[in-house]
């Protein structure tokens, strides 16, 4: 490219249809998200909103998104193949390859509609198109480490609160979170929180809607490499059944029902 077609700052706000729910518990990380996604004009209950990051020598991120469908299917693939040739050297190599993988995206967005675009401001609307706002998580030296972006911008910030809640239904995730110390829960105890707090969002939000999609981290010993799971849908709505049918009762009562129908299957997935 040359100077004149360097990819400009686009001034739009990012649409933040979805909710998306990240926190530390113990020594693992908890993210969930729903599955309602927007392409275009379009909506679908079945978007993929939560993938793992796999990084050149083992490690592994969950990477979420709030916004335009497109954009995070674009973003996220142009993430996975710059992780996959990254080593990790320091807390922030996660945060800065997802920074590259952004600016180099952009990148790509705008050569690619440079020779198709009547002037600049078609291709920055364009760009515009595929905005969203993403959240990664993942361990490093057994610490836990979250960082927000947005594809329009592409600075990774850190988020030392260890807790984060995005979309539509951020704020109703927020509160719905609340009433639970994350330091307190046990692992059974944190997805079953998660599970409850999207689906809150969907009952109460309708930018929000679909399956719960949940993914953890499993914290290791220092010096062991952390892995980033997707839980299968069949197992996350077993608990979202358990959780439906207790929105009614107190939230400490609900945990320990989630609980009980939760850890039966925490054996074939490993969550204890």
């Amino acid at each position: 490219m040359t100077p004149k077609q360097t990819p400009e700052s686009v001034s739009c706000e990012t649409p933040t249809m979805t909710a998306v729910l990240g926190f530390h518990a113990k020594d693992w990380i908890f993210v969930a998200t729903d599955s309602q996604a927007t392409y275009g004009q379009s909506k679908t209950l079945s978007g993929v909103k939560l993938v793992s990051i796999s990084f050149k020598n083992g490690e592994s991120a969950l990477l979420a998104f709030s916004g335009f469908f497109r954009g995070f299917n674009f973003f996220s693939e142009v993430f996975q193949d710059l992780a996959s040739q990254t080593t990790w050297i320091n807390p922030r190599s996660g945060a800065d390859c997802l920074e590259k993988a952004i600016k180099k995206g952009r990148e790509k967005i705008w050569a690619s509609r440079w020779k198709e675009a009547f002037n600049r401001k078609e291709i920055r609307e364009d760009l515009a198109g595929y905005s969203a706002k993403l959240f990664l998580a993942y361990i490093y030296d057994s610490k836990p480490y979250f960082y927000s972006s947005e594809t329009l911008s592409g600075g990774a910030s850190l988020e030392k609160e260890l807790f984060y809640s995005d979309g539509t239904g951020g704020l109703i995730a927020k509160h719905s979170f609340k009433p639970f110390d994350r330091t307190k829960l046990n692992r059974t105890e944190a997805a079953g929180v998660c599970v409850y707090v999207i689906e809150e969002c969907k009952r109460a939000d309708i930018g929000c809607g679909g399956d719960v999609q949940l993914g953890v981290i499993k914290g290791g010993r220092i010096h062991e490499t952390p892995v980033a799971e997707i839980y299968p849908p069949q197992f996350i709505s077993k608990i979202s059944k358990a959780v439906r049918k207790t929105t009614t009762e107190s939230n400490a009562f609900l945990v320990r029902r989630v609980a009980r129908n939760f850890s039966p299957l925490t054996k074939d997935f490993d969550l204890e």
